[in-house]
């Protein structure tokens, strides 16, 4: 029993470090992506924060920024191919209509 136990483990154990590996990469790509969208577009200057979260929901990372010019909005940008975002604005809480900092981030 002690085996089966510590070999169900060891497989557990492996299976989530190589989870955790495939997540690793994947969200460098984005951030890699993105970078050069960012640089594409000369928005890397006006940034004041930004992250890199994973939306469990669909299974995709995601990233949050927030821009010098209106901090009290945020802006996500949905990774789906090379050089393909989706970008939306968001102020208190709620979507709102703006092209600002989305040029060419769009349904895929």
């Amino acid at each position: 029993m002690k085996k089966v136990l510590v070999i169900l483990f060891i497989v557990l154990l492996v299976i989530g470090s190589i989870f955790l590996t495939v997540k690793y990469f994947e969200k460098r790509t984005v951030e890699r992506h993105f970078d050069s969208y960012l640089e594409e577009h000369s928005y890397q200057n006006d940034i004041l924060s930004r992250e890199t979260k994973y939306d469990f929901k669909i299974g995709k990372f995601y990233t949050r920024v927030y821009f010098k010019k209106y901090p009290e909005r945020t802006y996500e940008y949905h990774y789906f191919s090379k050089e393909r975002f989706f970008g939306a604005a968001y102020e208190k809480g709620a979507e709102i209509e703006t092209t600002e900092y989305l040029k060419n981030a769009k349904y895929p």
